[in-house]
């Protein structure tokens, strides 16, 4: 058994890591897999070394580096491969095994569901399937065991000629709460689930239970990655973004076909949750759009249908986000902003949102080889266990330098 290098979620939003040799403990914070709510922070003990974390809403999957899989947390939708009868939770991690002796080369995961590819491009999925967001073809209830994936699981079955041409392959599955955007190596994009809110990228909101092909806009470019919000998908185009669905509450946030946005800079990655996204340029600016309930745009006041301009001293290497919280990393810092309500920034705050980035204590980047935000929690990835025998706060010098520029900058120059 083998598996998983990357992960797609919204929530679950991750970051490319470029992993040390001696990485071994997992740590995290906010909703505990558990149920429960974050105030200490939690150790994940695999008796392995860790190099990857997949996470959903209240599981999540750890791929060690001999090559094995373990599952972690609640299996209340079947999302940790077995029946919840046999397996209600997981209060410590344990192996996950696939039948028909499948090995594993990526696992992708949404809030209560999940896809594993195969390395001879198999692709399963199991969990909630409640719009048919797993392409089994039906949707409603739970699928406890892993089931090929119509016409995508390279294993042909009775009429299905399947979705892949001759020689393609998949290279990624965004999964957002009800469907989920898939990437072929030719650039393809594959979609199937809910469009209620036109995440599909589809004219009509009637949904997919398979997976089939979104028609690309003419002239757009080959698209090189994809990612899944609640409600909103959106993929990346040579240094362009493209969004379809609802991405925000406000007017010009609702796209029924795949739309170009507006953004003076060339975008490096990006990230997306609920009515949130989030840009990575190429020079280490962050940018966001979308809804603020909780400051999760980075500085307060109302929502943006425009990408403005984080405020971070430091230019920003990789950047992650849960359902409302954000995560920025730069060479030598790790900041974070957006809602705390269940301490999913700080675990020792009560402050319910953090209005602007912090940089976060006890997060040392020499230290810390990957940072992953499930839906409400965040995990770390580092050499050694994390000291939080400080609280979580303010780095003060790095915020001074963000209120001076506040101060500096108008309000008309936030926006791009």
């Amino acid at each position: 058994m083998t598996e998983r290098p990357r992960q797609a979620t919204p929530g679950a939003n991750r970051r490319p890591s470029q992993l040390r040799e001696n990485v071994s403990f997992v740590q995290y914070w906010g909703r505990g897999l558990d149920g429960r709510q974050g105030e200490t922070v939690r150790m994940v003990d695999c008796g392995e070394q860790i190099i990857q974390v997949v996470a959903g809403e209240a599981h999540a999957f750890l791929r060690s580096a001999k090559g094995g899989v373990f599952v972690l947390g609640s299996n209340d939708f079947c999302q940790l491969g077995v029946d919840k009868k046999s397996l209600a939770v997981a209060d410590s991690p344990t192996s996950l095994y696939l039948p028909e002796n499948i090995s594993i080369s990526k696992i992708f995961s949404g809030p209560d569901y999940v896809f594993a590819l195969g390395t001879r491009q198999e692709l399963l999925g199991w969990g909630m399937n409640l719009k048919g967001q797993l392409g089994l073809g039906r949707e409603g209830g739970l699928m406890a065991k892993p089931s090929h994936v119509i016409g995508l699981s390279g294993v042909r079955r009775g009429q299905d000629e399947g979705i892949l041409r001759s020689g393609e392959s998949l290279t990624d599955i965004a999964c957002g709460p009800l469907h989920a955007v898939a990437l072929t190596d030719r650039g393809r994009v594959l979609v199937c689930g809910s469009n209620e809110t036109g995440a599909l990228g589809f004219e009509s909101t009637q949904g997919r239970w398979t997976f089939g092909e979104l028609d690309w806009p003419e002239g757009a470019g080959r698209v090189e990655k994809v990612r899944a919000g609640v409600g909103h998908s959106g993929a990346l185009v040579g240094g362009e973004v493209y969004v379809w669905g609802r991405a925000g509450q406000m007017g010009g946030l609702q796209f029924r076909r795949p739309t170009r946005l507006t953004c003076e800079l060339r975008v490096h990655d990006f990230v997306m949750s609920d009515m949130l996204t989030i840009l990575l340029t190429i020079c280490g600016k962050v940018l966001s759009l979308g809804d603020n309930t909780d400051c999760q745009l980075g500085r307060p006041g109302q929502g943006t249908s425009v990408p403005s301009v984080v405020e971070l001293p430091d230019q920003i290497e990789s950047i992650a986000c849960g359902l409302n919280h954000s995560i920025a990393i730069s060479r030598k810092l790790i900041f974070g902003w957006g809602s705390n309500r269940v301490g999913q920034l700080a675990p020792d705050s009560d402050d319910k949102f953090v209005e602007r980035p912090r940089s976060l204590d006890g997060l040392s980047n020499s230290d810390t080889s990957d940072v992953i935000c499930g839906p409400l929690q965040t995990y770390v990835i580092s050499r050694k266990p994390l000291d939080f025998s400080k609280p979580l706060r303010d780095n003060q010098r790095a915020i001074s330098q963000v209120r001076e520029l506040d101060r500096q900058l108008d309000y008309s120059r936030k926006f791009i």
